[in-house]
Formats: structure tokens, C-alpha cells, sequence
């Protein structure tokens, strides 16, 4: 099966490893898993082995959004079967 690529529009980070695109809704990055807000819903709801540390977690945020700013416009993703 090959899937297409994906045109974000509008794209904006929500967090290290999430984008929200205006045409298609919240997008998770495969393969990327960065630390959580200490108030983030995965944080205070002890769910799963998440680290929560807001330091790490704002600094892989904007390591995301120096990524998609440039091209905030729209973002092209390749989805993945994995």
C-alpha cells in the first residue's frame, strides 16, 4: 500500500512531537517521542512511562517550530505504516 504525502495547511506545533494542520486536524510524528508539560493530560494522568519535565518539553517545542515556521503556510508529511 502506498500512501500519499500529506499537505499540512496552516500548520502549527502544538507541542515536540504534535502539529495541528487546518485541513486535516492533529497530526502525532511517528517516531518522535519528546517530553511532556508537567500539565499535560499524559502527565497528570500517570499514563504510560511519559517524562514530564516543562524545560525539555518547551525546548523541544521550539526545536519543532524553527522546523515548521519557515513553511507555516503548509508543511508536506509523509505518512508511514509503522
Amino acid at each position: 500500500m502506498i500512501l500519499a504525502p500529506i499537505l499540512c495547511a496552516a500548520a502549527w506545533v502544538i507541542d515536540g512531537d504534535s502539529i495541528r494542520c487546518s485541513n486535516v486536524g492533529e497530526i502525532r510524528l511517528l517516531g518522535i517521542d519528546t517530553p511532556d508539560y508537567r500539565d499535560s493530560a499524559p502527565c497528570r494522568g500517570h499514563f504510560g512511562d511519559h517524562v514530564c519535565d516543562d524545560q525539555s518539553a518547551k525546548a523541544a517545542k521550539r526545536s519543532l517550530i524553527a522546523i515548521v515556521s519557515p513553511n507555516r503556510s503548509a508543511v508536506r508529511l509523509e505518512p508511514s505504516l509503522s
